[in-house]
């Protein structure tokens, strides 16, 4: 646990941030069936952390390692995709009601 507590602080150092940022935060180390070991952070609010990436990302950091997926900014992505997805469904609804009624106006 002190092991990942300095790796985060090296996290929040490399993104952009303080190494005192990680004080506000505290880990438990849980082993996974298999014999791996996953590191859980959590805030002083108690809010779950599963990665260092989502403490920077939680924190407003940006990532701006190679191969990183650019921090905080793949949020903005996701969220806007999820947004085009539910537009798209809605139309595609819209269209099949516009659909059925104009077969029935034709029918008639």
């Amino acid at each position: 646990e002190k092991r990942a507590m300095e790796l985060l602080a090296t996290h929040l150092e490399e993104c952009g941030g303080e190494r005192s940022q990680s004080n506000n935060f505290r880990c438990k180390v849980i082993q996974r069936p298999g014999g791996r070991y996953d590191s859980v952070f959590f805030s002083v609010e108690n809010k779950r952390f599963k990665s260092m990436v989502d403490v920077a990302r939680f924190l407003n950091l940006a990532d701006d390692r190679p191969g990183s997926g650019g921090g905080s900014r793949t949020n903005s992505r996701g969220s806007s995709r999820g947004q085009k997805d539910s537009e798209k469904k809605k139309l595609k609804r819209e269209l099949d009601k516009l659909l059925k009624l104009h077969t029935k106006a034709i029918k008639a």
